[in-house]
């Protein structure tokens, strides 16, 4: 843990924030695999959601200071 990490908050909350970062990213990969299999409008639907799981990945890295490459 880096000072930020260790002031703000416990060993838990950042044990927890990297389960979710991985675990957002693995959602992400199964859907990249269902866009494959998929029509045109559940794809538009499909690449929607992933943007937003990234975004939301990418905000938890951020907000805890994570330093994972996912």
């Amino acid at each position: 843990m880096n000072y930020y990490q260790y002031y703000y908050f416990s060993e838990e909350e950042i044990e927890k924030a990297n389960v979710n970062v991985i675990k957002i990213k693995e959602k992400i990969l199964e859907l990249y695999d269902k866009l494959e299999h998929v029509n045109d409008i559940k794809k538009i639907k499909l690449n929607e959601t992933i943007e937003r799981l990234n975004m939301s990945k990418e905000c938890i890295k951020h907000y805890y200071g994570l330093h994972i490459n996912l």
